[in-house]
């Protein structure tokens, strides 16, 4: 041939076998902006703040970095069990589109579901970057999202950036019963003393919200018993799809801690 060779290898006659390596169960896309976070000046969050936990839980995955890739389609996300979608989560510094789904992302994503899929995003900037959007209901499982009228400034009767410095878990529930844990945002941006009197706004800008009726509320704000925590469907309920959504960061669920209060355990619950 073209390359020179003059003869093939052909197994005696035979067929030749091999073994192929199965989908794993889970494809994370990681859609956080490295690059953005560090021309802002901000603190990179590595992606390891997921892979190790995911490998610490036990589970095989795919990994799909966003700003090296390009946003994935769906026939990349359809041989999948679970999909992961990680957004950058900086509200002060960040400027970039990552921190956000696209419409069509958004619609790829309940395609994805409607097909037997299952998701799960934790994030405390997607519900405000996302607007008013029937995604927020039909998959996120938010039915009600009480907006800040000055945000990012504190307010104890809204959910746009109210904050959650430490959630517990819904009794009896399959993914958080038992839980009480103190979240971390130490690699988060805040503003500092903004307005003069010694307070550094932020960095815990995390949300709560009013879920829909039918979705199971698992996590809840410890101070105000806000939901900051849902599933769905609920047990009994049919769904092609599958969804858990938390309104706060996973990096900001300790790596490590006595069982069941560490990333790891609410990883694999999940």
């Amino acid at each position: 041939d073209e390359a020179g060779n003059s003869a093939t290898n052909n197994n005696s006659g035979s067929l030749f076998a091999f073994v192929a390596a199965p989908t794993p169960v889970v494809l994370l896309i990681d859609a956080y902006d490295d690059a953005g976070e560090s021309d802002a000046g901000s603190t990179v969050i590595a992606a390891a703040t997921y892979t190790n936990a995911l490998a610490a839980a036990g589970f095989s995955f795919a990994y799909w970095k966003v700003i090296e890739r390009g946003p994935p389609q769906l026939s990349d996300l359809q041989p999948f069990h679970v999909v992961i979608w990680r957004t950058t989560d900086d509200i002060i510094n960040y400027t970039g589109t990552n921190n956000t789904l696209t419409p069509q992302q958004q619609a790829m994503i309940e395609s994805y579901l409607n097909g037997g899929g299952s998701f799960f995003m934790a994030s405390m900037g997607i519900l405000s970057q996302l607007g008013d959007v029937p995604f927020r209901q039909s998959v996120l499982q938010v039915g009600g999202f009480v907006q800040n009228a000055d945000p990012p400034a504190p307010c104890s009767d809204c959910d746009e950036d109210f904050g959650v410095p430490a959630f517990q878990g819904a009794p009896g529930n399959l993914i958080t019963s038992g839980m009480d844990i103190t979240l971390d945002y130490s690699s988060y941006p805040y503003f500092p003393d903004i307005f003069g009197d010694g307070q550094n706004l932020g960095p815990d800008f995390s949300d709560t919200f009013t879920p829909v009726p039918i979705a199971t509320p698992i996590a809840f704000e410890t101070a105000s018993g806000k939901v900051c925590g849902a599933s769905y469907p609920p047990t009994g309920v049919d769904s092609p799809g599958r969804v858990v959504f938390l309104s706060f960061p996973l990096d900001s669920v300790p790596e490590s801690g006595p069982t069941p209060d560490n990333e790891v355990v609410l990883l694999r619950n999940i």
